[in-house]
C-alpha cells in the first residue's frame, strides 16, 4: 500500500456516524491490486465522538504526507544510521527521518498533546491489550501501522521521545 499513499492519490475524506460510532475514511483514487482503496478507522469499534474521528483523519493524512516525503520508515526495523530519530512505543522502536518535522502539518501540530496521547492509549488498548511486540505490530494492517507512525511523529515534534501506558499512560 505504501506506493499508493501520496497526496496526489487522495480522493477524499469522509467523517460519518454508524451504529458502532464515528468513522473516518480516507479514499484513494487508485490502489495496488489486493490493497484497499480506503484507509479508515476501526469499523468494529469506531470513535466515540466526531472530534475523535476528525483527529483520526488528520493523523491518517499526516501519515500520508510523512510517507510520501520519505519521513516515515515503512517498517519498524531500526536503522543504524545516526541521521534517524527513534520514538519508543512501549519499547518498540519506530524510526523516522530527522527532518520529519517539516512534514508534520500545522493542523497536526495544533492538536493538544493530551489528545495525541489519548489516541495512542485507545489504539494500544484495542491493538495490544497484552503489550506491544514487534511481531504483533508487523501483523497490523499497514494503515494502522501508519497511524502509529503519525502519532509518533506528532509526539516527537513536541520533544516526547517515548510513550508507555502503565495504569493509564506515562510519557517522557
Amino acid at each position: 500500500m505504501w506506493p499508493s499513499l501520496k497526496r496526489s492519490n487522495l480522493a477524499g475524506v469522509h467523517i460519518y456516524h454508524t451504529g458502532t460510532g464515528w468513522q473516518a475514511d480516507i479514499l484513494l483514487k487508485t490502489s495496488a491490486p489486493g490493497d484497499e482503496a480506503i484507509i479508515g478507522t476501526d469499523a468494529v469499534q469506531g470513535c466515540s465522538t466526531r472530534e475523535e474521528a476528525v483527529e483520526a483523519a488528520i493523523d491518517m493524512l499526516a501519515t500520508v504526507i510523512l510517507i510520501e516525503t520519505g519521513q516515515a520508515a515503512p517498517t519498524t526495523e531500526a536503522q543504524s544510521a545516526e541521521d534517524h530519530l527513534t520514538f519508543e512505543l512501549e519499547g518498540l522502536p519506530i524510526t523516522l527521518e530527522p527532518n520529519f518535522h517539516e512534514a508534520v502539518p500545522q493542523t497536526v501540530r495544533d492538536i493538544p498533546t493530551s489528545d495525541v496521547k489519548q489516541t495512542l492509549i485507545r489504539y494500544l488498548s484495542a491493538d495490544f491489550p497484552n503489550g506491544v511486540t514487534r511481531d504483533a505490530f508487523a501483523a497490523l494492517p499497514s494503515e494502522r501501522r501508519g497511524s502509529y507512525v503519525g502519532l509518533a511523529a506528532a509526539l516527537l515534534q513536541r520533544g516526547v521521545l517515548e510513550f508507555r501506558r502503565e495504569h493509564g499512560a506515562t510519557a517522557k
